[in-house]
């Protein structure tokens, strides 16, 4: 937590600096409202990837993709603190309202994570090697995986699977929307860049995020974004809109899933 305060105010005090900052002043709001949008999408996108992998597991009763959501929602906001309690808040509660071993809540963590590395490092790579037509050849190896993924999975979990084919894709589309929000963030600031470069720089801070060294990748997502984008200190600016504009819708979702998930 420390670190990722350091290194997010360390962002906040170079970005201040370098840009400039009128464009974003002039900014229709209707953009800034897309990009909130976009926000509640990938959250929603990534409750549709939990429910869609705990159904492979033994929750009795099996949990709802309403419930899904609102969990996914309410770990949003709390890994916001030390130590990420919405991961270990979320395995709770699924272990005391559905009866969801620990060891499965671990497991499904670690099939979504693997997912979200493996996803971003080929964008990435994709990317730098084809960053004319990275679309085609990604078309290919998602459908590729896709493929892969139902057998492999039975044979490494020894369980039934559901729907284990739309794991990749909807990772696939995850990095696809933070790639979005990260072009519309440039936009924002005077600084459009393709979309191949914004989402070059969304898929390396999506990997920063998903280590988990600072809450949410606070501070190292912001640095690294800035690193992979080509406009360097602008980079940060762009990062520091597209966490500004997250903070503000996960803090309410965030605040009415807890809320309804004490009621459920």
């Amino acid at each position: 937590m420390v670190l990722g305060a350091v290194l997010l105010l360390g962002a906040i005090a170079v970005a201040v600096r370098q840009p400039d900052w009128s464009a974003l002043r002039e900014a229709s709001p209707a953009w800034a409202a897309l990009l909130g949008g976009i926000v509640l999408v990938n959250l929603l996108t990534l409750g549709l990837l939990n429910w869609i992998v705990t159904r492979s597991f033994d929750a009795n009763p099996p949990v709802g993709l309403t419930r899904m959501a609102a969990l996914i929602a309410a770990s949003a906001l709390l890994n916001y603190l030390p130590l990420r309690p919405g991961l270990l808040g979320r395995a709770a509660y699924l272990k005391l309202h559905h009866a969801l071993p620990l060891r499965q809540s671990f497991l499904i963590l670690l099939i979504i994570t693997g997912a979200g590395a493996l996803t971003s490092a080929v964008m990435i790579g994709l990317l730098l090697l084809r960053p004319e037509d990275w679309p085609l050849p990604g078309l290919l190896l998602l459908a590729i995986g896709s493929c892969f993924a139902p057998p492999l999975a039975r044979w490494a979990l020894h369980r039934p699977i559901v729907d284990a084919w739309s794991w990749l894709a909807l990772r696939t589309a995850i990095v696809l929307l933070a790639g979005t929000r990260l072009w519309i963030a440039f936009t924002l600031i005077g600084h459009p860049v393709s979309f191949d470069r914004a989402l070059l720089a969304a898929a390396a801070g999506m990997l920063a995020t998903l280590a988990g060294v600072t809450p949410n990748g606070l501070g190292l997502r912001e640095w690294i974004i800035a690193a992979a984008s080509p406009v360097g200190a602008a980079g940060l600016a762009a990062a520091l809109i597209d966490r500004a504009v997250e903070v503000v819708i996960i803090i309410p979702t965030g605040l009415i899933a807890l809320r309804s998930l004490k009621r459920a």
